[in-house]
């Protein structure tokens, strides 16, 4: 089973709050903690679980999906601080030119991009003391 950020991250660490980074140095804006975001675990983890998502046609492979939930990894570090719905609009426009040769259309990898924008958001929210992204939980 492929590790992710977050299982990296918590073996790292047996008190979370605040969290250690690289150094010694402690973390505790989003900022500072998104820079802990490992692309390519992102990358592994989706590899191993898209085919359980809702949205996923049954029988397409991976590589359509793949640029759809990088993009939502690097929009997350983007759109600090904002939710994907405040986000979206932005999104939107700049998927035609981040699809690479992905035939999905925004409609499509839009749940993609919006899982994976929500996987790094739920990493962050676990490694940052309090509700930092704001939902009550």
């Amino acid at each position: 089973m492929t590790s992710t950020t977050l299982e990296r991250e918590q073996t790292k660490t047996a008190n979370p709050p605040p969290t250690p980074a690289p150094l010694g140095m402690h973390l505790g804006t989003h900022k500072e903690i998104a820079k802990l975001i490992d692309p390519a675990a992102e990358e592994a983890y989706w590899r191993e679980n898209y085919e359980s998502r809702p949205y996923v046609t049954r029988g397409t492979a991976f590589n359509e999906y793949r640029t759809a939930y990088r993009y939502g990894v690097d929009a997350y570090a983007m759109h600090e601080g904002r939710s994907f719905e405040q986000a979206e609009p932005e999104l939107m426009p700049g998927w035609d030119r981040a699809k690479g040769l992905s035939s999905l259309t925004w409609d499509d990898a839009k749940h993609a991009t919006r899982d994976a924008w929500q996987h790094v958001s739920d990493f962050v929210e676990r490694a940052t003391p309090g509700d930092s992204d704001h939902d009550g939980k």
